[in-house]
């Protein structure tokens, strides 16, 4: 089944398509992909995390914030119950980001949903499991796990079950209106 990864199914619709996998491209492809300012990098501005509590591991490099986590950065948006982060030396760099519980990340207009999400920085992927759901308007792509490759745009859905509204849309010939399934 081919599905795009800005595409999401709508829980209890039996329009769904269900199957072992799936994977999907960004018409855009490269780093104007869905959810391609996530990558949550020095290049786009300052990281805005807010959460209630902390804990700082420095000999790792690690922190941890828990309690209403809001991570921003540019249009990107990640809330989540906990969020690790594990920078690079000096915490001049993330080099990855683990959001557990009530995960949700949202760009513009699309966002994912999930119990939780890894972004990581030398693959350049963010993989949601725990029922995670990926919505494009009224389109969704649901799977078991769902593979985000931010530097390509495209996206591997495993356990995949997808619904998409197509629009209507005249056709130069004629201007009957025809049924076209949107592009991602």
């Amino acid at each position: 089944m081919a599905a795009k990864d800005s595409a999401p199914a709508k829980p209890g619709s039996d329009k769904g398509t269900q199957g072992s996998g799936a994977s999907g491209s960004d018409a855009g492809g490269g780093a104007t992909g869905p959810f391609s300012s996530l990558q949550f990098s020095g290049n786009k501005g300052p990281i805005d995390i807010k959460a209630d509590a902390l804990d700082l591991d420095y000999k790792a490099n690690v922190v941890t914030f828990r309690g209403h986590v809001h991570a921003s950065q540019a249009d990107a948006l990640l809330t989540s119950d906990s969020l690790t982060v594990t920078y690079g030396k000096d915490f001049h760099e993330v080099k990855e980001l683990v959001a557990n519980d009530n995960v949700r990340m949202s760009q513009g207009t699309r966002w994912a949903t999930g119990d939780r999400a890894v972004l990581d920085q030398a693959r350049h992927t963010v993989v949601l499991t725990g029922s995670p759901v990926v919505h494009d308007g009224e389109d969704q792509v649901a799977g078991s796990k769902i593979i985000v490759h931010l530097d390509t745009g495209k996206s591997e859905v495993e356990g995949a079950r997808a619904v998409f509204f197509p629009s209507q849309q005249k056709t130069r010939d004629n201007d009957k209106s025809t049924t076209v399934a949107k592009s991602p």
